[in-house]
């Protein structure tokens, strides 16, 4: 089995190798797996509350072109796609991870979500997150976001995330002191072959499914973002 934090392997939107991206059993997965990283997507309803889903609408796995954040958090529960899929709740991923030593990483989704409502949202999920469960790390590829979190959340817990790592946005994460930074494995690629400084900053590469390619980012001390996340406790472990 992996032992984390030393080897840097996360489920990318949980554990993929035998359940849908995202949801319960996704996670539970994870959790049996022996990971302590999970990763996953967060999105606000029109009625407050925190669903698990990395599109805009539901067209992937349901079929209705609807956007989330336009909908109820019931008319979304109500859904069914094949075997009976549901999407998972927030409050459902946090049940799970009681008690362990999980660690979340939330990638915060705004899509049409005004962002005064969507930082007053994550305001009071950061008043209200249970202590028995890891305080998790946010992220999103919008920078301001993260930013502007920086005044109401501990810094440590923040990452950018970009496709494309520039000198500018590695500076400006030392500034605010942030965990890191979540980018493309060809961003880090570049970063390497450029022999830029990488140690005062966690970098965590997404997305990677080969075992010889996990390893050698792993090596370099980078995390992964991983849709095989089973397969690799029991290759590498």
């Amino acid at each position: 089995m992996i032992n984390r934090p030393a080897y840097g392997i996360i489920g990318h939107r949980g554990a993929q190798d035998k359940a849908v991206e995202n949801t319960l059993q996704a996670f539970k997965n994870a959790l049996a797996c022996g990971l302590t990283w999970i990763e996953t997507d967060l999105q606000l309803t029109s009625d407050g509350h925190w669903v698990l889903w990395h599109d805009s609408n539901l067209i992937r796995f349901f079929g209705k072109s609807a956007a989330v954040s336009s909908m109820t958090l019931a008319s979304i529960k109500e859904l069914r796609g094949v075997a009976n899929l549901k999407v998972c709740t927030l409050d459902e991923l946090i049940s799970i991870c009681e008690g362990t030593e999980m660690q979340l990483n939330l990638e915060i989704k705004p899509y049409n979500t005004p962002s005064e409502l969507l930082l007053d949202a994550l305001k009071q999920l950061i008043q209200d997150w249970p202590t028995t469960v890891k305080s998790p790390v946010f992220s999103s590829f919008k920078p301001d976001i993260v930013r502007r979190l920086t005044n109401i959340y501990p810094s440590k817990n923040l990452m950018f995330i970009s496709d494309h790592v520039s000198d500018d946005l590695i500076e400006e994460a030392l500034k605010l002191n942030l965990y890191g930074i979540a980018c493309s494995f060809e961003s880090y690629k570049s970063l390497i072959q450029l022999k830029t400084p990488l140690d005062s900053l966690q970098f965590l590469v997404f997305t990677v499914n080969e075992l010889v390619e996990i390893r050698w980012y792993l090596e370099q001390g980078a995390f992964v973002f991983t849709d095989k996340p089973e397969e690799c406790v029991l290759s590498l472990g």
